[in-house]
């Protein structure tokens, strides 16, 4: 399975992750939850995957990725703010090396406001 299709590879059909499908994934309280109540374990196996979407679909097609993660900031429970934290670094990593573009800087002007 496969969330987007790569087209340089030659090993034949894949099946790739139907749109509405995607949808329910990354459904509001869906993934995030998921990570955020599991054990520290799996937590660290999901907050990878929820990276490897985000890399694919953020934030031009999840736009409630980061008003959810921001949300979960506010809990009592220091387990949940440091999965959140954790979770938005991986996420966010990918803008550490990046270089300057107009499709950078509109992505970072999302983050921050």
């Amino acid at each position: 399975f496969h969330w987007k299709p790569d087209e340089e590879d030659i090993s034949g059909p894949k099946f790739i992750i139907p749109d509405g499908e995607k949808e329910v994934v990354k459904g509001q309280g869906t993934l995030v939850s998921v990570m955020l109540s599991a054990p520290p374990l799996v937590q660290a196996q999901v907050s990878e995957s929820l990276s490897i979407i985000s890399s694919s679909d953020f934030p031009g097609k999840w736009t409630t990725l980061l008003p959810e993660l921001v949300a979960r900031l506010a809990s009592p429970d220091y387990a949940v703010i440091n999965g959140v934290l954790k979770t938005a670094n991986s996420i966010f990593k990918r803008y550490r090396n990046a270089y300057r573009t107009d499709a950078l800087y509109t992505e970072l002007k999302y983050v921050f406001t």
